[in-house]
């Protein structure tokens, strides 16, 4: 009897001295932000105290933690957010083993190994770090979310076994080979922008994919993606794509951006009546004919390619914004039914003519540098403006833009400006642009005025 009092009495002795135990934490800032998570600002901090902690945010700029030393005994974790720090070991997280979210990126981790046994974790955001090696992620088949992007990663054979993985970021990295997602078909968004990827075959059978995110990929063929019919979204700007015939089944799209690519027959569009958002920016595209079925876009940016008739967007009726920019474009006159439009790019083109856009009320930017134009008469009604860009035009008379009261950056550089002085009635103009104009006298002293207002002057 007395041996087992003395058993118990040096259990209880042994716990005392555990919950009275300091917990030495080196780095000043990771010790800050405890005491602030504990409401303890003064005093021992005890392995009861972290014990007691189930979530810690140290997304702080300013705290420039590098040593994590003492976070260990914070085994009840379940979220820790670390984001944006120094941080490059890891070895006292290997103790936490509840954690569940765990956020690193922006510190400077290269090794994963301490985090191999954490396999709770649902959620690893791990992004613009050194990392390499994978390896240690092998294990965590809870992931449901990783995120990876802007390290130094070429084989990515350790996530094949992670069939849980629904968003996965790999985005500004060295992978060449994605045959290891192959299997991983619960994917609902992948992003591999900027990598080396040229075959897309492997992701053929990841028929739940939303999100798809290839830009600067040396890609050149679609057709593995011909079977995704679940995509709303898919970028795939500044590859080699000339090819878009693999999309036209892709009846779910909301989202396509193809910018900077080698497309010049839009057929495989006309179906994709869902879009909202096309991007073909830099293409070689003349007609836009197939379009015209595209009655649910909001955003269409056409510019940089070789149109030069509008006409079969004149039913869009529900475009926002509209981007022409760099095509031999001169009739705006298809434009004049687009009543929703708020944003329009035209410059670098051929257009002479601003009437058609006298009854777009809805208009808060215009770009209409190096065209044609001599006449901003049409713009006189348009009181939503706020940019207005006329550089490089031949423009004469500002007077009818007096009344423009939201006008706030406004570019005449290169135009022949006879007065200045409309611009002493625009109440919210911040920035004006006359770099390439001859200034008279009285002129100089209207933007003399104008910057004694707090307006920037660009001359």
């Amino acid at each position: 009897m007395r041996t087992v009092v003395m058993v118990v009495l040096a259990l209880v002795w042994g716990l005392v001295g555990l919950g009275a135990e300091t917990v030495v934490i080196p780095d000043p800032g990771l010790e800050a932000a405890i005491r602030e998570a504990l409401g303890k600002p003064t005093g021992d901090l005890t392995p009861a105290d972290l014990a007691g902690l189930t979530s810690l945010e140290f997304e702080t700029l300013g705290r420039d933690i590098e040593d994590l030393t003492g976070l260990e005994h914070a085994v009840n974790l379940r979220e820790l957010f670390l984001a944006q720090q120094r941080v490059s070991d890891l070895s006292p997280l290997s103790a936490l083993a509840a954690l569940e979210e765990l956020s690193i990126g922006w510190n400077r981790v290269r090794d994963l190994s301490p985090l191999a046994g954490l396999s709770r974790l649902r959620i690893l955001e791990a992004s613009f770090n050194e990392i390499e090696d994978l390896a240690p992620l092998a294990g965590l088949s809870r992931l449901g979310m990783l995120s990876l992007s802007h390290n130094r990663i070429r084989d990515i054979a350790p996530l094949a076994g992670l069939s849980d993985l629904q968003l996965l970021y790999l985005s500004f990295n060295e992978i060449v080979d994605l045959s290891p997602l192959a299997g991983l078909v619960r994917l609902r968004t992948l992003a591999l922008m900027r990598n080396n990827v040229f075959d897309l075959s492997p992701l053929a059978g990841l028929v739940n994919l939303q999100l798809l995110w290839i830009d600067m990929n040396p890609v050149d063929d679609l057709s593995p993606l011909a079977g995704l019919t679940e995509l709303r979204e898919l970028s795939a700007s500044m590859s080699v794509i000339s090819d878009l015939s693999p999309l036209a089944d892709l009846a779910r799209l909301e989202k396509l951006v193809l910018s900077h690519n080698q497309v010049s027959d839009l057929r495989p569009l006309a179906g994709l009546v869902q879009l909202r958002h096309l991007d073909l920016i830099g293409n070689v595209v003349a007609s836009i004919s197939f379009l015209s079925s595209l009655v649910d876009l909001r955003y269409l940016d056409l510019s940089h390619n070789q149109v030069a008739l509008l006409r079969p967007i004149a039913g869009l009726t529900k475009l926002e914004v509209l981007g022409i920019s760099g095509n031999p474009v001169w009739d705006l006159r298809p434009l004049a039914e687009l009543k929703d439009l708020t944003k329009l790019g035209a410059a670098g083109a051929r257009i002479a003519d601003l009437s058609p856009l006298a009854g777009l009320t809805k208009l808060n930017a215009v770009n209409v540098q190096n065209n044609r134009v001599r006449s901003v008469g049409a713009l006189a009604d348009l009181s939503g403006l706020r940019d207005l860009l006329l550089g490089g035009n031949t423009v004469f008379d500002i007077a009818p833009l007096t009344g423009l009261a939201n006008l706030e950056l406004l570019d005449l550089s290169g135009n022949p400006v006879a007065s200045f002085t409309p611009l002493l009635e625009l109440p919210r103009l911040r920035l004006v642009n006359v770099i390439g104009i001859l200034l008279e006298p009285e002129a100089k002293d209207v933007l003399a005025e104008l910057e004694d207002r707090g307006v920037r002057v660009i001359w």
